[in-house]
């Protein structure tokens, strides 16, 4: 029995169990896709705690006047100019990093993940940036 999945945009998906996914192509293909998948997640958990973007966080951040005790700073977005507590932003590619479905991708997508330039926006600027970048890129691969 597939499960139920609420979604961002409210719309309920089923969610299959992995063992009844269609796959597509061949096993080896899979395998790879698989691969990639597991060093894409471990790279980025990897940058999550890099220096480079802490470093970003603190350009972007000033000391909190208001009246929240815990709360010791607040961060810019670069997008909105607005100023958020730091569990309302995240720290995003200038430059998209996009993704590598093979190993012979993997060099250049690391490249762009942990050597590009950062900036820190609140999460509903960074959802619609991510959004128009994917649109921007689907629009590109139909043109080409």
């Amino acid at each position: 029995m597939a499960k139920k999945k609420q979604t961002k945009a409210g719309v309920v998906a089923d969610k299959k169990p992995p063992a009844l996914r269609k796959r597509k192509g061949t096993i080896e293909e899979q395998e790879e896709k698989d691969r990639c998948n597991k060093i894409r997640s471990m790279l980025r958990r990897a940058w999550s705690r890099d220096p480079v973007r802490y470093e970003a966080l603190r350009k972007a951040r000033r000391a909190y006047a208001g009246d929240n005790k815990r709360q010791r700073f607040e961060y810019q977005c670069a997008i909105c100019g607005e100023w958020w507590k730091q569990s309302d932003v995240s720290v995003d590619h200038c430059t998209p990093c996009g993704s590598f479905l093979n190993m012979e991708q993997i060099g250049e997508w690391v490249k762009r993940l942990f050597c590009g330039e950062l900036q820190v926006l609140d999460k509903e600027c960074h959802l619609k940036k991510t959004k128009q970048e994917r649109e921007d890129r689907k629009n590109e691969d139909i043109h080409s």
